[in-house]
């Protein structure tokens, strides 16, 4: 929906924002120069109601994750993948990535933190950090996942000491998960960690995630029902799943956005708190 500052509706849609953005232009250039010259608006009614999003736990660290598969082609290069198509081919969009946050406690951060580190010593990731990434943010819409969490989801990973001086202590994490409506896709899962021992924290938090080839576990007849997201590829090519993570200062409003499975509060719809109890 394109509406002016004083409310005044100028284009919307049901489906198509493009179309939108498109017609709501054309109605703005139409419009009176009165009504598009800036104005202070009287007598709107302040909303009053409208709840606070959540906001990250005290001393979080918060990564922001980059959901965008790849496309793998018969001689095994990996490129992004062709347009998003819409249930039977009704539309198609670019393949921009999807955006998320995971939120990890500062208790469970730290606890990924080696005490005396030596190279070579090894740290399970917390079962509970496991479940919740493979659970809510190895997600694709447009590889089938049709809410905001998996069925089905276990992981284990493990962070290993690489590298230690008086300032820092450098990590890798390994690890797979399982996801899916059966829990049987395999997902690999690496990453690159930096602790600062002066400030006792992670000043690098990167992971990536990659599933197996064939990450779109639907038929064709789910594909083409409506609201449903593909992704196009060449016939002899494989779609992969593929999710960057990164950690943020958490500092701007964007950043703070909560995890979809916070705003449409998996634990009340679907009975799968967030965070574990």
């Amino acid at each position: 929906m394109v509406v002016t500052g004083t409310g005044k509706v100028l284009a919307e849609h049901d489906r198509y924002p493009l179309q939108v953005m498109r017609d709501g232009l054309r109605a703005w250039d139409e419009l009176p120069e009165a009504e598009r010259r800036p104005r202070r608006v009287s007598g709107v009614p302040r909303v009053s109601a409208f709840p606070r999003p959540a906001e990250p736990p005290p001393g979080a660290l918060i990564l922001r994750s980059h959901i965008r598969a790849l496309e793998r082609h018969p001689d095994g290069q990996l490129t992004w993948t062709g347009p998003i198509s819409v249930a039977a081919d009704d539309y198609n969009f670019a393949p921009e990535p999807q955006l998320d946050h995971v939120w990890i406690t500062e208790a469970e951060w730290k606890s990924m933190i080696p005490g005396a580190p030596r190279v070579g010593n090894i740290v399970r990731v917390p079962p509970a950090i496991s479940r919740r990434i493979a659970t809510f943010h190895l997600i694709d819409k447009a590889l089938g996942c049709g809410v905001f969490l998996w069925d089905q989801a276990r992981a284990d990973n493990n962070i290993k000491v690489v590298a230690v001086d008086d300032r820092w202590i450098h990590m890798e994490m390994t690890g797979q998960a399982w996801i899916g409506k059966k829990g049987d896709y395999p997902v690999r899962l690496n990453g690159r960690l930096t602790v600062d021992r002066r400030r006792g924290e992670f000043s690098r938090f990167d992971l990536i995630a990659l599933g197996k080839d064939d990450g779109d576990f639907r038929t064709a007849e789910e594909r083409s029902q409506r609201n449903s997201f593909w992704y196009r590829v060449g016939p002899q090519s494989k779609v992969v799943m593929a999710i960057a993570f990164e950690m943020i200062e958490g500092v701007r409003p964007i950043d703070r956005v909560p995890p979809y499975a916070i705003m449409f509060d998996s634990e009340k719809t679907y009975g799968r708190p967030y965070f574990e109890p």
